[in-house]
């Protein structure tokens, strides 16, 4: 209904129920007035009708208010509904549009379904028809097979290629299933800010792996996951058949295209070999030359291998540092929180006993001041207190309040609270105490065994600088003799020769001869000096042969300080994952002791399942569900038992393991600081010893220990 006729209907309402005033004509033709209500005025016929129409006026009024009431309700009920049916229209139009997609989406697979089936159809056909071919003339074909109207029969050559290309085909299914693994192990890597995530594993590197940087081989289409068309597999390579075009260029792209495609191809067909069902004797020729490359290509992959490998190892060792260091550092500072709540407790415990002393000192003496009061008239100088002089309270008279119950941080790297959070008491807490306390003695060790092999080794470069300045002076001094003694054999010559002349003119110089004497004597002597001293090469060859030695005892220090140092990495990754790995069986127990809880609760839940029951039916049904529950979770509590035990066990064997090996290693590194005393022990005998013989052969020792040392470091 509009509102042009609720409008009408209303006016009609408000005239049926208004009453017009009946006029009464006299006989003699005058109307006949109302009669009088009280002391008011008599009504006449038009105030009667003016005040039936001011009331039907306000009854209309009435109704059209509560028209408009009813209308501006419905309103704005329409506006508040309007957002909810826009959004209702929109999740419509969703709805029909993903339909669409749907729609459009089973139309497309229902073709690729329908080419599916009809290249399926097609292979079968042609599947036939090559058995058909290749079945023995003398055997009758099965009916099975429809062998087509043949008009020539084939030859031998002809079923020997086909049985060439069935093999190629076999061969290209079995590459193209390897591509598509890799190619999917490849997809499931992306990178991630600064490093790499497996989405699949979970597994995460700094470093592209491997399996990343694959690439597919060419002829391989990657949008559709197969081989391109042409793509042709022979016994030995891939080539790429040529399209059979007169262009000259496209033939030499395809020709280029075969090369990489045999070079892609004959890696994988070179380590299907191995597995080859076929025969050595009926297999072809390899080529030499692929082989080569493919032997080369595997190197370098193994190359690359053992980066990854070296790299992996250094970040591990670099990763088992930092957490060693920060499982360390979370301990000490809760540790340090602990003595500084103990600490506090102490102060508090000394002030309250400081105060219970001065109020008994004040209190004693206001005794005795009441004793000297009654006894005697007051004293002229009132009472002066003496000063209370309270010594420090002995620890052991101190009583602190300690809670045996408390939990604390035993195992930071776990997130178990159970496994984090252990009480002082608890074998896992003095397991760790122990560890650590041993950890530290070990450190304290090899600290001391490095100082002691840094100290020894800057003495041997210390002895290693003096012996080499020591022969540089003695070859300076050698070539300056040798020098001296030419000249001083040329002048030696020449004064000869001059004295052969003053012996001819004697009489002439014979003031001079005594001069010449003396020197032609120091020349001797000279001369005498510098070839003594030239015969003591042997000497320098035995300065050479101590800084060899020496060199060599140096690179042998190197060496033991690399190993001491490797040793100390490897023993701190090792003492890495056994925390780690004893940590993972504490939070499996832990796993394994909610679940034992879990089954429990459920098992007696089983056992009041017939309570259940309102009648014998049910309560029948219920009895055998009763007896299924309960052999169920009977069999999963024995289980998680038998797991609880095997893994209380496998802890236990564990941090008997830990414990060892911190012994061994301790053991190990006493053997190396006695190892290191006897070399120096050695090292100082044949620096003191006089005897040539006796030095070279605690040198040789000396060499062949430290090369026991690197083999027994070895194992």
């Amino acid at each position: 209904m509009n509102d042009d006729e609720s409008n009408n209907d209303c006016a009609a309402t408000a005239l049926d129920s208004m009453t017009l005033p009946t006029v009464i004509l006299k006989d003699d033709g005058s109307d006949e007035s109302s009669p009088r209500i009280g002391g008011d005025a008599p009504l006449t016929l038009m105030g009667s009708v003016v005040e039936s129409l001011e009331q039907l006026c306000r009854s209309f009024e009435v109704e059209c208010d509560q028209r408009l009431s009813r209308m501006q309700v419905r309103v704005d009920s329409s506006t508040a509904a309007i957002p909810r049916i826009k959004a209702w229209v929109a999740q419509q139009h969703e709805t029909t549009a993903s339909l669409e997609a749907q729609l459009d989406e089973s139309v497309a697979k229902c073709k690729s379904v329908l080419q599916k089936w009809t290249k399926e159809k097609e292979d079968r056909r042609n599947e036939k028809e090559w058995i058909a071919d290749l079945w023995p003339d003398f055997v009758v074909v099965p009916p099975t097979i429809l062998r087509p109207f043949m008009k020539t029969t084939a030859s031998m050559d002809d079923k020997a290629q086909l049985g060439l290309d069935a093999t190629m085909q076999l061969r290209l299914m079995e590459q193209g299933r390897l591509v598509q693994e890799r190619m999917a192990l490849a997809s499931q890597w992306s990178a991630v800010d600064n490093y790499f995530y497996n989405a699949v594993t979970g597994e995460s590197c700094w470093e592209p792996p491997p399996a990343m940087t694959y690439v597919a081989p060419t002829g391989w289409d990657v949008a559709k996951g197969k081989w391109k068309p042409g793509v042709q597999l022979t016994l030995d390579a891939d080539t790429l058949s040529a399209a059979q075009s007169p262009n000259k260029v496209d033939a030499t792209t395809n020709n280029n295209d075969s090369i990489q495609a045999l070079n892609t191809s004959t890696i994988n067909s070179a380590r299907e070999i191995s597995t080859s069902t076929d025969s050595e004797a009926d297999a072809p020729l390899l080529d030499p030359i692929s082989l080569r490359a493919q032997v080369e290509s595997e190197h370098q992959v193994l190359d690359r291998l053992h980066k990854d490998v070296a790299s992996s190892t250094l970040r591990l060792q670099t990763l088992s540092h930092q957490l060693q260091t920060s499982v360390r550092r979370h301990l000490d500072s809760e540790q340090a929180g602990v003595q500084a709540e103990y600490d506090a407790l102490v102060e508090a415990e000394r002030k309250k006993l400081a105060k219970e002393a001065r109020d008994r000192h004040a209190a004693a003496m206001e005794a005795q001041a009441k004793k000297q009061q009654a006894r005697s008239s007051p004293p002229k100088n009132k009472l002066q207190a003496a000063e209370l002089v309270i010594d420090d309270v002995p620890e052991a008279a101190l009583v602190i309040p300690i809670d045996p119950t408390r939990l604390r941080l035993c195992t930071p790297v776990s997130h178990e609270p159970m496994v984090q959070l252990h009480t002082t008491s608890d074998t896992m807490y003095l397991h760790m105490e122990t560890v650590q306390r041993r950890v530290d003695a070990l450190v304290k060790k090899e600290d001391l065994a490095w100082e002691s092999h840094d100290a020894f080794r800057g003495l041997i470069e210390k002895d290693i600088g003096q012996a080499k300045q020591k022969l540089d002076a003695m070859l300076l001094d050698i070539q300056t003799c040798k020098q001296t003694l030419e000249t001083s054999q040329a002048r030696l010559e020449g004064k000869l020769l001059a004295f052969e002349q003053y012996d001819r003119d004697m009489r002439a110089w014979e003031e001079a001869e005594v001069s010449r004497r003396v020197e032609c004597e120091d020349l001797v002597e000279t001369i005498a000096d510098m070839q003594t001293r030239l015969k003591e090469v042997a000497t320098v060859d035995r300065i050479c042969d101590e800084v060899s030695f020496l060199e060599a005892l140096e690179k042998c220090e190197a060496a033991r300080g690399a190993g001491l140092w490797a040793k100390k990495k490897e023993y701190e990754m090792w003492r890495t994952k056994v925390m780690l790995d004893r940590v993972d069986r504490e939070e499996r127990l832990v796993a394994l002791a909610r679940d034992l809880g879990e089954f429990t609760a459920h098992l007696d839940a089983a056992a009041r399942l017939p309570l259940q029951a309102i009648n014998i039916l049910e309560k029948t049904r219920l009895e055998g569900q009763r007896d299924d529950q309960v052999a169920y979770y009977t069999a999963k509590i024995d289980k998680t038992t038998s797991a609880i035990v095997a893994n209380e066990g496998a802890k236990a064997k564990l941090m008997d393991m830990e414990l060892r090996a911190v012994e061994f290693h301790g053991r190990r590194l006493d053997e190396e600081m006695q190892l290191h005393d006897e070399t120096k022990g050695v090292w100082m005998r044949q620096r003191v010893t006089c005897d040539s013989g006796q030095q070279d052969v605690l040198r040789a020792w000396l060499l062949l220990n430290y090369t026991r040392e690197g083999r027994w470091r070895e194992l």
